[in-house]
């Protein structure tokens, strides 16, 4: 019983020396502001009347704690394997986070985009540039 104890003292104290480059711990904490805004944003889309695009997510995103709990072992996922791939590459970690983090900032310009659209249809505002009719 105390060998057992030992040996899950040992891997708990293992996974909390690692240490991570200030890089990568920015690039993960920018991910998870991102997936975050995500959540958020596509919350938003769905509650004015909006769609889940991504057939994949149609049945998490309806569910704000599900969506959470996807996004959030994603990140899980994607941190552990970019800290993995950069101990056997170093860079390599840092650019797939990069590649997702530029991919996510299109995604919530595209959200944004979206609410701001559903946000005048519901209001009926004016548009914010006015058009020249000749």
């Amino acid at each position: 019983m105390s060998r057992f104890f030992r040996m899950e003292n040992n891997l708990v104290e293992s996974f909390f020396r690692v240490e991570i480059p200030n890089c990568l711990f920015l690039c993960i904490l920018l991910l998870y502001i991102l997936f975050s805004l995500d959540i958020a944003s596509t919350s938003m889309i769905l509650s004015l009347g909006g769609y889940e695009v991504n057939a994949v997510m149609v049945p998490v995103a309806g569910s704000y704690f599900f969506h959470l709990l996807v996004k959030g072992f994603v990140l899980v996922i994607v941190g552990s394997t970019a800290l993995w791939s950069e101990g056997k590459i170093p860079g390599s970690g840092l650019m797939m986070l990069l590649v997702i983090i530029v991919w996510y900032s299109l995604v919530i310009v595209n959200n944004t985009s979206v609410l701001i659209s559903l946000c005048r249809m519901a209001t009926s505002c004016p548009p914010a540039i006015p058009v020249l009719q000749g």
